[in-house]
């Protein structure tokens, strides 16, 4: 009886000792459409350069071909390369056209694993297609502009948004997506000044979100990533090109190393498994990501 007691006590000793729980973390993923990791700079994104100083991140982890928004924010999410999810529909008219028969993407993401772990999910993106990628359902907020109908404010729109329906509710999964400099890149030219400049406002935007998690979030372990979906050149994107395929990735948050380079190859798709694992919610083993795991503490 003597060693069952003390079985117990061990027991809860372990217990008491494990990591936060899934409803003790906070993940926030940002995507910067169309983002060339050439194009960040003291210069260009000054807040950017500022926080990979306090993170653990890559200027050379790639997206998959084809190198468009859809396909690229499908791996993103899902965790799985195009050969295995197979879609690759980018076009604005038939998404919409699945959307007004209320059809949506059919395949388990962050925030279908999170909803089956009692998460809740924040999701405000840019473009209005990226609705396709989630399934109305009360677990979900979800708020998409159209930066087409209001190209000069959108950006700014969409950190209001996000700010007060995080300081009104606290959900687990937040889904941040900014659709510069994407207009910009097929409008003027990737790296031309209009793609830099709308690039600077996006970078302003990024520092309001820190200063949001620094001062919302001290006391709970959060989780903070910033990538893209595809690069660009001249005024398109979507080839196997370096310029096409190439995407930062950086993360920052308290149990994150800092002013760490990751030197390994990094997928889009492995940024869903190293999202659950920071959720502590089991991966599947379908998944063709890996959890970046060097870059915790």
């Amino acid at each position: 009886m003597r060693y069952i007691f003390k079985f117990i006590l061990l027991f809860l000793l372990l217990f008491t000792l494990n990591p936060a729980s899934s409803e003790q973390r906070y993940v926030f993923l940002v995507t910067i459409d169309g983002l060339r990791p050439d194009a960040i700079s003291k210069t260009n994104t000054p807040n950017l350069t500022q926080l990979m100083q306090r993170s653990s991140f890559t200027l050379n982890a790639s997206t998959v071909f084809p190198s468009l928004t859809m396909p690229s924010h499908t791996s993103l999410l899902t965790g799985l390369d195009v050969k295995n999810h197979k879609h690759t529909l980018n076009d604005y008219q038939q998404i919409n056209k699945l959307l007004n028969q209320k059809k949506y993407l059919p395949i388990d993401t962050i925030f279908t694993y999170g909803k089956q772990n009692n998460l809740k999910t924040t999701f405000i993106c840019g473009k209005d297609k990226l609705r396709f990628l989630i399934k109305p359902s009360p677990e979900y907020n979800i708020l998409c502009y159209e930066i087409y109908n209001d190209r000069d404010n959108t950006i700014q729109k969409i950190t209001s948004a996000f700010i007060s329906a995080f300081k009104t509710q606290r959900n687990n999964i937040n889904f941040i997506h900014y659709p510069e400099p994407d207009l910009s890149g097929h409008i003027n030219g990737w790296m031309s000044d209009k793609y830099i400049e709308s690039l600077k406002k996006v970078d302003i935007e990024i520092q309001k979100l820190i200063v949001l998690l620094e001062n919302e979030m001290s006391d709970n372990n959060y989780l903070l990533i910033i990538t893209a979906d595809h690069g660009g050149t001249e005024n398109t994107h979507g080839s196997k090109s370096k310029e096409h395929m190439t995407i930062p990735w950086i993360a920052y948050g308290n149990s994150v190393k800092k002013n760490y380079k990751i030197n390994r190859d990094i997928k889009i798709y492995d940024t869903a498994p190293t999202i659950l694992h920071f959720l502590n919610i089991k991966i599947p083993e379908s998944l063709d990501g890996e959890v970046i795991i060097e870059i915790f503490n």
